[in-house]
């Protein structure tokens, strides 16, 4: 091996295998699992570092735990995560993969979808929710490109 080569080198092969169809529902999978989780995670994160960070006045009054909060929020982040799964599979499909403003555009419709739909509490922020939605978004697309499922454009 040359110096500066790399030894896990395909030859000839592209960074994703397989077909169409199987990038599709691993794009689909991934965002109807891995959104739910991180969203769960990083209200958990914010919620335990609110205090020493001195940011109480951004949490809603009424909250008992953080723990009961995140898991909350776990389970109702699986509709709008599996909204955008689905809706970025079909571009996955179609086209092979998706750049990082269709899959922030994707996270923050569906997340507003599912707070009209659902009724979220009126005093939680949506506009600031709905940032945090496209950013989870984008961490669910480098995680697809980390495992290969899809390539970057």
């Amino acid at each position: 091996m040359k110096k500066g080569q790399s030894g896990n080198q395909s030859s000839g092969a592209s960074a994703t295998s397989g077909s169409a169809g199987q990038r599709a529902l691993y794009t689909f999978l991934g965002y109807a699992l891995l959104g739910p989780f991180l969203s769960g995670f990083v209200t958990l994160a914010a919620l335990v570092l609110a205090g020493p960070l001195q940011l109480e006045g951004l949490i809603p009054a009424g909250l008992s735990n953080a723990g009961q909060a995140a898991l909350s929020v776990f389970v109702w982040a699986a509709i709008p995560a599996a909204l955008t799964g689905l809706v970025l599979a079909l571009v996955v499909w179609m086209r092979g993969s998706f750049p990082w403003i269709a899959a922030a555009a994707a996270g923050g419709i569906a997340f507003m979808m599912a707070a009209i739909a659902l009724r979220l509490p009126n005093e939680l922020a949506l506009t600031p929710l709905t940032g945090l939605a496209a950013f989870i978004s984008m961490g669910v697309r480098q995680m697809l490109i980390g495992g290969r499922i899809i390539e970057s454009e």
